[in-house]
């Protein structure tokens, strides 16, 4: 547990899917930095998340464990993100007596209660507890060593493009948002249209999920612009994306990923939010039609600003529960950041300039609020007081 010269110890839990990972690695940085705390990334095996997968509540043997270099002494402090991992965090609290504190990001796997604190954002619909911190947005990873090698690599070859830069970062098909080409022939004609309003250049990056179709519809249709440089995938070396977030003035995301969106936030710049077509995940009359129906109803209640009524609160306890498993909704971030003023249109007139660096500062102060939770809980468990 906590070193006696050191702050609290932490283990940093990293699964399979890079996105989670990523936000564990963030949140772990920004609670170490500047601190006595200290964290540990622990890699979970193949064996140790298929037994995660296929045998919950039932934990494997502790050499599964050790595969993943995971003995004693136990940390204070778990972080995990995702169904597998969450499990896994649940497994380690239990052999540890209930003594560290397992913090979850992102999908969980097991009933929210018998997690310490949730960070949740607005997408993934989680119904709200008293052990739950909701976050405007995804917790981000800033490496100022990585960013700087970037900029070194890229300024020169951008600076022959006037200003200003309108970073466009395009991602790709996310259940349940297809980005068909439609999508594409829209979005390009959104980033026809600030190029014309704001004059300058683009700067267009892909995601490894953008379809070759919406590629080639952007390309195509900015052939006769020569005031743009195009990013593909899989990136050129060094990566030019951190070039890309640094350098750029002003930013236009698609809606797919709530991670993007919020490397672009965190800039302190201007963004607007480039919605895709999200079709109605499932009908009432499928075979879990009247789940999604209540889903669907709660959260577009929300958007509207109504209180919970009876329908509602039975949602949520059928989330709580895990009986009913909410889908991802973009829809429901979007408005948390409109809500916020942390995105808005970039065609707004002289005399309402877009809001900028509102992002940075709220995700500054929701990960100090965060840190100070987890103190609250870490003293909790040595003093032997419930939370």
């Amino acid at each position: 547990m906590q070193d006696s010269v050191g702050g609290p110890r932490l283990w940093l839990l990293q699964g399979k899917t890079a996105g989670d990972n990523a936000q564990v690695l963030a949140l772990g940085e920004s609670l170490t930095a500047g601190t006595g705390w200290q964290a540990e990334i622990k890699s979970l095996s193949p064996d140790l998340r298929q037994a995660a997968k296929r045998r919950w509540p039932k934990r494997p043997a502790l050499d599964q464990f050790a595969a993943s270099e995971m003995s004693p002494p136990w940390p204070d402090v778990v972080i995990a993100c995702g169904r597998t991992p969450c499990i896994v965090a649940q497994w380690l609290k239990e052999l540890a007596g209930g003594r560290l504190v397992h913090v979850q990001l992102g999908r969980l796997g097991v009933k929210p209660q018998a997690i310490d604190l949730v960070l949740e954002t607005a997408q993934y619909g989680v119904a709200p507890t008293a052990n739950m911190i909701s976050l405007t947005l995804p917790i981000v990873r800033r490496d100022s060593v990585r960013e700087a090698a970037a900029v070194a690599a890229w300024e020169n070859d951008l600076n022959d493009l006037p200003r200003p830069w309108l970073g466009v970062l395009v991602g790709g098909p996310a259940s349940p948002i297809p980005f068909e080409a439609a999508d594409g022939s829209r979005l390009l004609r959104r980033i026809t249209e600030l190029k014309r309003r704001l004059g300058g250049s683009l700067l267009i990056a892909y995601g490894p999920r953008t379809p070759n179709p919406v590629r080639e519809i952007l390309e195509l249709g900015l052939s006769g612009d020569r005031a743009h440089r195009v990013f593909g995938w899989p990136p050129p070396q060094p990566n030019p994306y951190p070039a890309l977030l640094a350098l750029a003035d002003r930013f236009l995301v698609t809606c797919d990923s709530a991670s993007m969106i919020a490397d672009a936030c965190v800039t302190g710049k201007p963004v607007e939010v480039f919605m895709l077509t999200i079709p109605e995940y499932l009908t009432r009359f499928s075979s879990r039609g009247l789940g999604f129906s209540l889903d669907a109803r709660r959260r577009r209640r929300h958007r509207e600003g109504l209180a919970p009524d009876f329908l509602d609160r039975f949602r949520d306890f059928l989330v709580t529960e895990r009986l009913l498993f909410p889908y991802r909704d973009m829809r429901d971030l979007l408005h948390v950041l409109n809500k916020a003023a942390i995105v808005g249109s970039l065609g707004a007139s002289a005399d309402e300039p877009p809001v900028a660096g509102r992002g940075k500062a709220l995700q500054a102060r929701e990960i100090d609020g965060v840190k100070q939770r987890i103190i609250g809980l870490i003293r909790a468990r040595q003093n032997g007081t419930a939370v």
